[in-house]
């Protein structure tokens, strides 16, 4: 939901690095690892919520258009069908630019839209950061398996409904991703910045960009 703040980029970067310190201290130390005994620590935790909250809330820009956006199943639940490739275009990049921007970690080498589609459920994108893919797994289950992360870790997933065929919507999606790869965009120059980019579910279906 980076696109909701009206700060700076470096300040939106505070912001995360102070929400993942929260998480490995405050967070997993205590509310996930050790009992709390005394009230000065659950005063301490309590201060440090508050402080991140009002940070957040500080940080937004919410008229009435976009409560929406701050659930993201809400925000990125769309139909493909309806529109056409130019649109889809748009969805993507207003989606995958703020995990591209301030969420891929830079140790990454490959870059993964990684497909999950099952027999009477929607299709979902997410974005994974990988290892170096071994050249034996490109057609495999296993081309994924060095994950670093994954977007939908945080549901942060594309998704959308579809009555097309199976080839006819991996075509598309194919032919879009060129497209942004190809481009000038600040998402297709975020992801050349990695070794490799790829699209896959099953297997790598293809590999959109490596560099040279």
């Amino acid at each position: 939901n980076a696109d909701l703040f009206e700060v700076h980029p470096a300040t939106i970067q505070i912001i995360i690095d102070k929400l993942y310190r929260f998480k490995n201290g405050e967070r997993n130390d205590h509310l996930h690892k050790c009992n709390l005994y005394s009230s000065q620590e659950i005063d301490n935790i309590r201060e440090k919520a508050m402080q991140l909250y009002c940070l957040l809330l500080g940080s937004f820009k919410i008229s009435s258009g976009d409560y929406a956006k701050l659930i993201a199943y809400d925000t990125h639940e769309v139909l493909l069908e309806t529109i056409n490739e130019e649109e889809l275009i748009e969805i993507i990049m207003e989606w995958a630019t703020p995990i591209m921007m301030f969420d891929m970690p830079k140790k990454s080498h490959t870059v993964a839209f990684k497909i999950t589609k099952f027999d009477g459920m929607d299709w979902n994108l997410c974005l994974q950061g990988l290892d170096k893919i071994p050249e034996d797994k490109y057609k495999t289950y296993e081309w994924n398996q060095g994950m670093v992360y994954s977007s939908s870790v945080t549901k942060n997933v594309l998704i959308w409904k579809s009555a097309g065929e199976l080839k006819e919507e991996y075509d598309k999606l194919i032919r879009v991703f060129r497209i942004i790869m190809s481009g000038e965009s600040k998402l297709a120059n975020l992801l050349r910045e990695y070794q490799e980019v790829v699209i896959g579910d099953l297997q790598v279906k293809e590999v959109l960009f490596r560099k040279s």
